[in-house]
């Protein structure tokens, strides 16, 4: 889980995906995306299957992150666009659905000691102008961080996945946390008192 994204459900008191919901797909009506985890029955139907660079599926169909601020979003290409639209139409001073032109202006500035990242988007030297993701979200630093918090989440919880006092319920998630710790090799039973 982010900081932020705990930051934001904390001054809210709302579960992160309600209040993405709120603030931001709803006001650009991105009718197809979702932040819930794990996804709900009615929207895996219609999901794809990831797939890997090498061009095999993702084992269980897809990941499930904690980090639901950066990398749970679920969306739609017609959505995304929605999206890209809105971030350029506020970057001109056009519209304000989401952010403000001066939020987005820091968003696709490069931030220091880079040459081509903005805060959230990548960007490309040969394209002035030109803000990007390319959607990428799984590295072996980002399993090896998302064990490190699952794993001091487990502790503080002694083991525990489910129930209000559960790992799940502390990191914002469903109880599916429980394949995401077998995939990520965790033997949760060593966290027991």
């Amino acid at each position: 889980m982010t900081i932020e994204q705990q930051v934001m459900m904390d001054a809210t008191g709302m579960p992160f995906a309600t209040l993405m919901k709120q603030l931001v797909l709803d006001r650009i009506s991105m009718k197809d995306s979702t932040y819930e985890q794990p996804l709900p029955v009615a929207w895996a139907a219609r999901t794809a299957t990831g797939t890997y660079t090498d061009g095999k599926p993702v084992r269980g169909r897809w990941h499930v992150y904690p980090e639901m601020a950066a990398a749970g979003l679920w969306t739609t290409p017609t959505d995304l666009a929605k999206f890209a639209i809105e971030i350029a139409l506020s970057k001109h001073g056009r519209s304000n659905k989401v952010l403000s032109q001066r939020a987005v202006q820091e968003m696709v500035t490069a931030q220091p000691n880079t040459d081509d990242s903005g805060i959230g988007f990548g960007l490309p030297t040969q394209q002035p102008g030109v803000f990007a993701h390319n959607g990428a979200n799984l590295s072996k630093k980002v399993a090896a961080q998302e064990k490190e918090i699952i794993e001091a989440v487990l502790r503080k919880c002694q083991g525990r996945v489910s129930g209000p006092s559960g790992a799940a319920a502390k990191l914002g998630i469903a109880r599916s946390t429980e394949s995401k710790i077998r995939s990520l090799k965790i033997n949760k039973n060593r966290f027991r008192a």
